[in-house]
């Protein structure tokens, strides 16, 4: 009796976690629904600050954790690899893809991503980017790829 009990409660909390996952799918809405609403207007891969803003954190970060004066020199080759890939309902982010020349000679992958509103306490466009090889605390491990789509 009283398995039959337990087994009758699980099937009544199996409904209702069933009814609340099916009913969250329907509260999912664009980002360009929401109260203080996202554009979805984020600038192209090759957008000057951004690449700049890349350079900058990566030669500030450089200075500080390591012994070798690495700095990162220019940006080659940069492409697009990914527009809203999470979906509609997530933040905007443009995922991309760069070749860049480093103060060694040495040419390195740079996997990045604009987010919109994702600035100093969402004021302005923000940017994560990892350089393939150059993540010494493995924060986007591995090979950066959590950076990417």
């Amino acid at each position: 009796m009283l398995i039959s009990r337990c087994a009758a409660l699980g099937a009544v909390l199996l409904s209702l976690g069933a009814g609340v996952m099916s009913s969250s799918a329907a509260w999912a809405f664009p980002a360009e629904s929401r109260t203080i609403p996202y554009s979805g207007d984020l600038p192209p891969c090759e957008d000057s600050w951004t690449l700049q803003e890349i350079a900058r954190a990566f030669n500030y970060s450089r200075y500080w954790y390591s012994h070798e004066r690495l700095a990162l020199d220019h940006f080659e080759t940069v492409r697009e690899v990914g527009f809203r890939t999470n979906g509609r309902e997530f933040i905007p982010r443009r995922y991309c893809v760069a070749r860049a020349w480093f103060s060694d000679g040495r040419e390195r992958e740079v996997k990045y991503n604009v987010i919109e509103r994702g600035g100093f306490v969402g004021l302005g466009n923000g940017v994560e980017w990892c350089v393939v090889g150059e993540d010494p605390f493995h924060v986007y491990s591995p090979a950066c790829r959590a950076a990417g789509p």
